[in-house]
């Protein structure tokens, strides 16, 4: 958490398991094509229960199905966190906005990420997620900003960044 005269492009917060799922399930979640597949594959087996059970049977069975696929996908996210966190992601970070780029460092590592070289900017489940490649993101849990407003206004500068970058260098 910043203190309270600090700027608003350096952040510091630590991560935790929790974070780390909730950010590897909505990822998972998130993922809607995927998802729309596995309803998909269930139809052919809701349309052979038709004939004999009806209708509303067929649709009560897709639906349990899919709820219970989506728990599956939940208690995989926790496997999948535990194998994939180490202790350089479950503890203390630094990150800084700066001219040439963002800056993240740990007690394990120093980066600056060109502002032409990060993928995105998200908001969602809780975490701004900076991704500096697809699939590989900083995760700061809301709980890092004084305020929704200060995380808005830190969103909002990292997107104004990424998108100078790419008019400056266009890919």
């Amino acid at each position: 958490m910043n203190d309270p005269g600090e700027s608003a492009l350096r952040i510091e917060y630590e991560n935790s398991f929790w974070d780390a799922y909730r950010h590897q399930l909505g990822t998972i979640l998130f993922l809607w094509p995927i998802q729309a597949l596995i309803l998909l594959a269930l139809v052919p087996a809701a349309i052979q229960v038709v004939p004999t059970h009806g209708i509303i049977v067929a649709a009560i069975s897709v639906i349990v199905f899919g709820v219970i696929f989506l728990i599956f996908q939940a208690i995989l996210a926790v496997f999948v966190t535990a194998i994939m966190t180490n202790r350089s992601v479950l503890t203390r970070h630094v990150i800084e906005l700066e001219d040439e780029g963002l800056r993240e460092e740990t007690a394990f590592n120093r980066s600056v990420f060109y502002w032409d070289g990060i993928h995105k900017v998200v908001d969602r489940w809780g975490m701004v997620s900076i991704y500096v490649a697809p699939g590989l993101a900083h995760l700061i849990p809301h709980r890092a900003f004084e305020s929704a407003d200060g995380r808005l206004s830190f969103v909002q500068e990292v997107r104004r960044r990424i998108d100078a970058a790419k008019l400056v260098n266009p890919a």
